[in-house]
């Protein structure tokens, strides 16, 4: 029973450890992509708004 349970700590130990990589990993992909999305937005906000029906067959 004893090496049941220390089984049992250690897998969730080691799911925790590979959790804890990804997310350092991605973080930096993450902030990149959020920042790349905010400058988009802003540049769409305040670009000419008169362009704004140019593709669209009018």
């Amino acid at each position: 029973m004893f090496w049941k349970v220390l089984a049992g700590v250690v897998a969730v130990w080691l799911l925790f450890v590979l959790l804890g990589v990804i997310l350092k990993g991605l973080f930096w992909l993450v902030t990149v992509a959020v920042i790349a999305a905010g400058v988009y937005l802003l540049v769409k906000m305040f670009s000419d708004s008169s362009d704004e029906t140019a593709g669209r067959g009018r």
